[in-house]
Order: structure tokens, then sequence, then C-alpha cells
């Protein structure tokens, strides 16, 4: 007997085992290739058979026709794409959809058991967009789809759509400039003035100016403005006939009186007036021994010069560290023993290194005498 033709489909990368049983067969042999083999293996589109005599003596003859789904031995994959209204959610084979996205899912084919691959994009619309874009100053307030908005940021309204129409979204960037804040700084000299915003000011203080700029909004100046001394100083000063005194780039060596300009370190100006007395003849050392200590501690006792026979003591003057003058005097007194500065005025001295210069007579001649003292 002949069995009637048969169709088997093959999905993609399938295999099919056709086995016989030979509990029922005495002899068989496979029509492709007429071997014995008790199981074949079938990967590929083909009408295969196979002739069989049963263990009653009875022939059989089977075929089976192998086949390939119509979109060839590969798998099928649909894609299509779903347009939907923003805010709605789909459904996919059970899952829901919200968002833009593209999903697949494996189905079977209407011709055969094989399975193929649809593949959706899902995309969420909105019938309408518009973005806008507005700036307000600090204090200030937007009003926007009914609401008054007073901070940057990014706002979205929806308006509802229709049946036949998808909601319309509007998008806002707000932005807010805060009043901004301009710090100056300016110096004058004592008697000059500023122009600042069409005032002339004159006394030092921080001053501020409330002023609107080219977008509507308030912008706060603030100026912190410093008036700088003008300097008048007297100086005195006595010099040897060979010696020179120098005011910044100014060298005297006349007696007289003199006024120099000097600007400071915040260029304005400073009036010295220097009043320059010559002694006309010096000796370079003292025949005379004169004693005065090289550390002088405050307030224990008076500051003494002490000499082994009278001098005229004419002046002495005190130095610091920086070449600054803190003591002078001109006793023009004859004695052996001067007190150069009491206890009291001892007080007034920092600890530090001085340096002083003495001037007497002695015998008619001018000796100067210049040292440095430690002051503890």
């Amino acid at each position: 007997m002949t069995a009637d033709l048969q169709d088997v489909y093959l999905c993609p990368g399938d295999t099919a085992v056709w086995t016989i049983n030979t509990d029922y067969t005495d002899f068989w042999f496979w029509n492709s290739d007429a071997s014995s083999d008790t199981t074949h293996l079938i990967t590929s589109p083909i009408i295969e058979g196979f002739q069989v005599i049963d263990n009653q003596g009875c022939d059989h003859y089977f075929r089976t026709r192998f086949l390939i789904p119509e979109w060839g031995d590969q798998m099928q994959t649909d894609y299509d794409t779903l347009l939907l209204c923003a805010g709605t959610t789909a459904d996919f084979y059970g899952r829901e959809v919200s968002s833009d996205t593209t999903m697949c899912e494996l189905l079977t084919a209407s011709t055969s058991d094989c399975g193929y691959e649809l593949c959706r994009t899902f995309r969420f619309e909105y019938a309408d967009t518009y973005a806008l874009e507005a700036d307000i100053c600090q204090g200030e307030s937007y009003s926007w789809f009914e609401q008054d908005l007073t901070t940057a940021g990014v706002y979205e309204y929806i308006l509802d759509g229709t049946q036949e129409q998808c909601d319309t979204l509007y998008t806002l960037t707000l932005n807010v400039s805060p009043p901004p804040t301009v710090t100056q700084a300016a110096s004058i000299c004592e008697g000059e003035s500023y122009a600042w915003f069409g005032q002339q000011l004159t006394a030092p203080d921080t001053y501020e100016y409330l002023a609107s700029t080219a977008n509507d909004c308030d912008t706060l100046y603030l100026l912190d403005l410093a008036v700088e001394p003008i300097y008048s100083t007297e100086v005195e000063v006595e010099i040897f006939s060979d010696e020179n005194y120098t005011i910044g780039d100014s060298v005297f060596t006349l007696a007289g009186t003199y006024t120099v300009p000097l600007n400071t370190v915040a260029g304005c100006d400073s009036i010295i007036h220097l009043t320059l007395d010559i002694i006309s003849s010096t000796a370079t050392a003292s025949t005379v021994e004169c004693n005065l200590a090289n550390a002088w501690p405050r307030g224990l006792r008076p500051w003494q010069w002490q000499c082994a026979k009278p001098v005229l003591l004419q002046r002495w003057t005190m130095y610091d560290s920086q070449g600054r003058r803190v003591q002078h005097a001109s006793p023009q007194q004859l004695g052996q023993t001067f007190t150069l500065l009491p206890s009291t005025a001892q007080q007034q001295l920092a600890a530090g290194v001085y340096f002083y210069e003495l001037y007497f007579l002695e015998n008619g001649t001018h000796q100067r005498v210049s040292g440095k003292v430690i002051v503890w």
C-alpha cells in the first residue's frame, strides 16, 4: 500500500527526525539514499519517503513533503509604527505602553506552526507643541495660563484636545534676572571730588545707587570711596658744614627754609616745610670721655649721658629703625651729666633698636657722637 503525500513545515532552524519502528518491520530503505538507517534527519525542503516490508510480509510506501514557509529560511520580522495621542496608554500583547518606544513580539504564522517577529514603534504625540521663552526681573511675576510665575524654570501646560484631536503642549522657559550688584572702588585726594551718577562725592564712605538697565531690571551699584590725606609736615634739621640733607629727590647743603612737594603712595601731594641750620665746624671725635649705655631699660631710671668734664650739650636726636625721628631736644646745657629721657617719656617708646645723635661744644669745637641702643 502507498500512503498519501503529507506536508510538514520546517521552521527556520528546525530539524525533523523520522524514525522507523523496527518492532513491526523486517526490511526497509529510504527513498532519498537507499540506506537502511532507522533514523533520518531532515533540515531542508525535500520530498522524503521510504519503503518497508512489515513482519507480515506486506509492502508499504510512505511519502512526506517537508516545506519552508513562504518567507524563506530566515526568521520573518515585520515592522510597523503606531501614532497615538500623548497621555494615552496602548496595549501590546499584554504589555502597557505610554511613552515612545519600540517593542517586539514572537507570533505564529497563519500558514504553518512557525513563528515570526512583529516589531512595533509607538509614538505618542501632541496635536501641536509651542515653545516660549520670557524674561522678568526679580520681584516681578509672569502670567501664564492663569498662573503667576515668579521663579525661573521650565514650565509645561497641556491644553486638552477633542475626540478628533490630541492635546496641545505649551512649554515656557522663564528667566528671572536678579538685580545685579556692581561693586566699585575709587580714591581721591583730600580736597578733590569724585563724580558718580551726577553726584560730586568728597567724603570717604560706601555709596549706593539703584539704576535701571536696558532690559528694565534694576542694577545696584556700590562705591567704596577712599579719601587720601594731604600731608603738611614741619621739619627742623641741623647738619654740619660737610654734610647734606635729602628729601625725596632734593638734596640740601645750605641753611635756609624750603618747601618740598612730594607724592604719597596714593598719589596725593605731601608738603615738607624744611628749616635747615648749618653747624660750621665739626670734629670727628670727642676728646672728652663720655659714657652712654648701649642698652636702656624702660622706666627703671632716667637715661643719662655722663662725661668726665663739663661740655655744652647743644642738641640730641633719636630715630627708630625706619629712620623716623622719635625724640628731639636742644637743651643748650653746660654740664657733665645730662638726662636724655625721664622715666615717664621712656614709656612712650616701644621695645626695639634705636639710633641717636648728640651734638656738643668742647673747647669751642662742635662735636658729634652717634650710636645704636637697644630699648627693652
